[in-house]
């Protein structure tokens, strides 16, 4: 059995001692879905403004706008791509399940090179970290899931990264693992 397929078929590589075992309201859990959805809404900065006087193409509140604001918690975008949703997949709390301190991001967007010449529907995930208390509270971390067609390939690909993968990196911790969540 070669690793990867052995990687397939396990729930996670995190050793049991270290997986995560918080339980959450599942109301609270959905509530902080949506309230964490609205943020990332509000952060999407779809083009980075070189200079303050060029208008940059922003997404807020279901609309799309152009303003000149540079704003420093913006979450970035892929360019050439309209911004459709942005989709909390999983959340992790704190030990006393009050706080939420990481999770999983999908965006739908619409993208000119998916089914070119016609363009299409792509879903792209990544994990974050999340404090409430920073400037920038959501801070994206490095690996992500791209060319998705349908949300539940995303889904799938982007826990099988940060459940499983990641941990068999040297000194890298799945998502699910207590270590990661407690560092800071």
């Amino acid at each position: 059995m070669t690793k990867e397929y052995s990687l397939k078929i396990t729930e996670t590589t995190t050793p049991e001692e270290f997986v995560y075992n918080v339980r959450v309201d599942p109301k609270t859990y959905e509530l902080d879905k949506i309230r964490i959805q609205k943020l990332v809404d509000s952060l999407i900065k779809v083009k980075i403004v070189e200079r303050p006087a060029e208008l940059a193409l922003r997404y807020f509140n279901g609309k799309t706008y152009n303003d000149t604001i540079e704003r420093g918690t913006a979450i970035d975008l892929p360019e050439k791509v309209e911004y459709k949703a942005s989709i909390i997949d999983t959340l992790f709390y704190s030990e006393n399940g009050n706080e939420i301190v990481a999770g999983l991001l999908i965006n739908k967007v619409f993208n000119e090179y998916q089914n070119y010449p016609n363009g299409g529907i792509e879903y792209f995930g990544k994990g974050f970290v999340f404090n409430k208390n920073e400037f920038k509270p959501i801070k994206m971390l490095k690996y992500s899931v791209t060319g998705s067609d349908n949300y539940k390939s995303c889904s799938e690909r982007l826990r099988y990264y940060y459940l499983k993968k990641i941990g068999t990196y040297k000194n890298e911790f799945n998502m699910n693992d207590i270590r990661f969540l407690e560092r800071k």
